[in-house]
């Protein structure tokens, strides 16, 4: 194929927006796994029964309860 042909193609699809977004949120989302291993690897894995008492403490107990529900679905889901 003509190099000319495909530096178009790739300039077409750069300027496609949708291809845009799918790239951004590609490479975010990668950035954001990157970020949480490197800070789980530093820290160590989260102390579950201190993030109960900081939401109790902060938002009360019917959003404690409906955050905890929340993280149970999500931790039996994945």
């Amino acid at each position: 194929m003509n190099l000319a042909l495909i530096c178009r193609r790739w300039a077409d699809i750069a300027k496609d927006p949708y291809a845009e977004t799918e790239w951004l949120m590609h490479t975010w989302k990668t950035v954001a796994k990157i970020c949480l291993r490197e800070m789980l690897i530093h820290f160590g894995r989260c102390d579950q029964k201190l993030i109960e008492l900081k939401i109790e403490h902060n938002i009360g107990q019917l959003d404690a309860d409906r955050i905890r529900t929340f993280q149970n679905n999500k931790s039996s889901m994945g």
